[in-house]
């Protein structure tokens, strides 16, 4: 993965206040963590880096391609591979199972193959068990778990995960770095943001923001 962020500036009201301020780095590698406290930015870079929103000046390139440049076929096949996991749970109607196979089945998956490869992802995460039972039913943290499966096995070339973190305890937490370490990397490259500590051994590179500036880059 290369993502390159030149002299990046955002605001959400014309007449507001940035909420980026010249964020510039390069990047190449497989995972990269954006850190800092609540407000400090990181969940408006990681939307931005994921084309779901638009610099109000400076650009991002990933794999020297600008995503609001790119048009037509081109640019939904490249956005295609770009997978942006809310910090809220996003969950459709209907069972664990139905959701993370939803991915797959829009890919063009057969349904015996998607259902075996969902259950493949939810043994990976410990969460088997969980497969037929209703999303309404699950806690927060699972629901975030569920939101990661979902995300896992649709075998993106790019995952960006926002706060994917927040609402585990320590035990589960370290389980989930461990499964994107030993499994999703594999497959795709993640982009991570939490206001978590979360051991940087796990990342490549580490951009710590506060305020909307960068502070340090590990």
């Amino acid at each position: 993965m290369m993502i390159e962020v030149r002299n990046l500036w955002f605001k959400y009201e014309p007449n507001g206040e940035y909420v980026l301020k010249n964020i510039s780095f390069r990047f190449h590698g497989k995972a990269m963590l954006i850190s800092g406290p609540n407000g400090s930015g990181k969940t408006t870079l990681l939307k931005i880096i994921s084309g779901l929103l638009k610099p109000t000046k400076g650009m991002v390139l990933i794999e020297g391609n600008n995503l609001w440049e790119l048009k037509g076929k081109e640019g939904l096949s490249f956005r295609r591979n770009i997978v942006y996991v809310h910090e809220e749970p996003v969950l459709f109607k209907g069972t664990v199972l139905d959701n993370i196979i939803y991915p797959l089945r829009i890919r063009g998956y057969g349904k015996d193959e998607a259902i075996r490869e969902a259950l493949n992802t939810l043994e990976i995460l410990n969460m088997r068990n969980l497969a037929y039972m209703n999303v309404k039913k699950l806690s927060t943290g699972q629901m975030k778990l569920v939101s990661l499966a979902r995300a896992i096995v649709s075998k993106s070339k790019y995952l960006l995960l926002d706060e994917p973190l927040a609402t585990l305890d320590r035990e589960n937490m370290k389980h989930v770095l461990m499964v994107i370490r030993d499994h999703v990397l594999k497959k795709s490259n993640v982009i991570m943001a939490s206001h978590r500590t979360v051991p940087i051994k796990f990342f490549d590179k580490t951009i710590e923001l506060e305020n909307g500036s960068i502070v340090e880059i590990i």
